[in-house]
């Protein structure tokens, strides 16, 4: 978490920059993930630019009003790159850590009043799930990569981790060695979601390809980093998009989503093969089932073939049927 930019260098104890920078180093020492750190960071950053640009740079200038104001820009502004509109969550995520900082100034008698705590959120559409790879489309994308090349290898091993055991792509990033346990044929996932572990089942297939990518690629770094898939110069991969990504279009396969779709794809066919929703839920780690049962809509074909093959009602009695006639 770097706290260099020149926000975040005021002197001046009632200054926006001096008690964010607090607030940061208070929330560091707590134990927050450094992901969530790094997240916070931006969305203040962000909020104190924008103040800087209006004149606002002491805590007591921030009332309900300003905050509206911010949100308005949030609303309107386009971004940078794509031209477009801030997407409603994307929203809510920024005033999000807006919100946290006031809350944490009020409860520290910094401020009097927390001028954030009645604020309207931007409302989010229902969430949609993407269209999901078939069976053959997954193992064209798992057959993508180079395998004489040793980074074709790690590419097949992460892909094959994401298809087997449905993590968030967070959750490869901070994943070690020892996590994977090959006698037990579990993985344990000790960064996941809201700082909370669980222990997932993985495939055989897929630790055949953990153990070959660390026997023949990963041991030949120097000095690896903890982590267990690792980039060219033996660091961590922070983001595996890029290459997912990069295998689904040598595959020609053009569907939105990269290793959230493994994981997306992973549940539905599950489900389709009559997996139980709540062990489905436990796998990916939701907290709520109503999370987990996204993915039945998916399926609906799957589930009205089972329905009509099922239902009691497709055998009916001897009055039912004269009733019928």
């Amino acid at each position: 978490m770097k706290l260099n930019h020149p926000v975040f260098l005021k002197t001046d104890k009632q200054s926006l920059g001096y008690l964010s920078k607090s607030w940061l180093i208070k929330q560091r020492t707590s134990g927050l993930k450094i992901q969530t750190l790094d997240t916070r960071l931006k969305w203040i950053k962000l909020f104190l630019i924008w103040c800087e640009e209006r004149g606002l740079s002491q805590a007591p200038e921030i009332t309900r009003p300003v905050l509206e104001q911010y949100q308005a820009y949030l609303a309107s502004a386009p971004l940078a790159k794509e031209g477009l509109k801030l997407k409603p969550l994307s929203q809510l995520n920024r005033i999000n850590g807006v919100r946290i900082f006031f809350k944490w100034l009020s409860k520290n008698r910094v401020l009097m009043y927390n001028p954030a705590a009645d604020l309207e959120l931007p409302r989010q559409p229902r969430l949609k799930l993407r269209d999901i790879l078939t069976v053959a489309e997954v193992e064209s994308v798992l057959a993508a990569p180079n395998l004489k090349r040793a980074y074709g290898i790690r590419d097949r091993a992460i892909m094959e981790t994401f298809y087997s055991t449905g993590i968030r792509k967070t959750e490869l990033s901070f994943l070690k060695l020892e996590e994977v346990d090959f006698e037990s044929g579990t993985l344990k996932v000790s960064e996941g979601k809201g700082g909370k572990q669980r222990l997932v089942p993985i495939g055989n297939r897929a630790m055949a390809w953990i153990n070959k990518y660390s026997k023949e690629v990963r041991s030949k770094h120097a000095s690896p980093a903890e982590y267990l898939f690792l980039t060219r110069s033996g660091s961590q991969i922070k983001n595996p998009t890029e290459i997912v990504w990069k295998h689904m279009t040598k595959a020609g396969i053009k569907k939105e989503g990269a290793c959230h779709l493994f994981r997306h794809s992973m549940a539905t066919l599950m489900l389709k093969n009559g997996a139980d929703i709540r062990v489905v839920q436990e796998i990916l780690g939701h907290s709520q089932i109503k999370t987990t049962q996204r993915y039945t809509h998916l399926c609906i074909d799957h589930l009205k073939l089972i329905h009509s093959k099922t239902h009691p009602a497709r055998y009916p009695g001897k009055d039912e049927e004269q009733r019928a006639e």
